[in-house]
């Protein structure tokens, strides 16, 4: 949480007013953001993939680095599925990793990039894909990345 350095270099009551002032500005700010967040999040969610889009969009500029920000990215690679974009959805998961790399939004995109990629119609490099997640049994998507190659194994051409 970021304070002005006034604040502690004022003395006596003032500074303590305007140190609660300023805290209580950032707490404000921080709720404004995660109710923009969580608007845009519920239109994912509701299937009005072109107004999150938009919603999403707005917010990462507004707030690129803020406390919702990888969750956004990858809302935003959701809603572009939801609205048939592929590429688009693609593109918003690798600038997840990238720009979030040790979020749980990150591995989350990991997975879904891996899924395009079986949907895309490439099954071996899904496999891959998928197999690497599965090597990582820390992240919470491993068991579903295990699940999945071995259904590959088993169904594959």
């Amino acid at each position: 949480m970021a304070l002005d350095m006034v604040s502690f270099k004022a003395r006596g009551s003032f500074g303590l007013v305007f140190l609660a002032a300023t805290l209580s500005l950032n707490a404000v700010d921080n709720r404004g953001a995660r109710d923009e967040f969580m608007a845009a999040r519920a239109l994912v969610t509701h299937g009005e993939y072109e107004q999150a889009i938009l919603k999403l969009q707005a917010y990462l500029s507004e707030h690129p680095q803020g406390k919702y920000s990888s969750r956004a990215r990858f809302f935003l690679g959701k809603a572009h599925v939801g609205a048939n974009d592929f590429v688009a959805a693609r593109t918003a998961w690798q600038h997840t990793i990238r720009d979030y790399p040790s979020s749980l939004e990150a591995h989350k995109a990991t997975y879904k990039l891996a899924w395009l990629t079986f949907i895309d119609g490439d099954p071996v490099r899904a496999r891959a894909e998928f197999h690497e997640i599965a090597s990582r049994p820390n992240g919470p998507l491993a068991p579903e990345a295990a699940a999945f190659v071995r259904y590959l194994d088993k169904h594959a051409q």
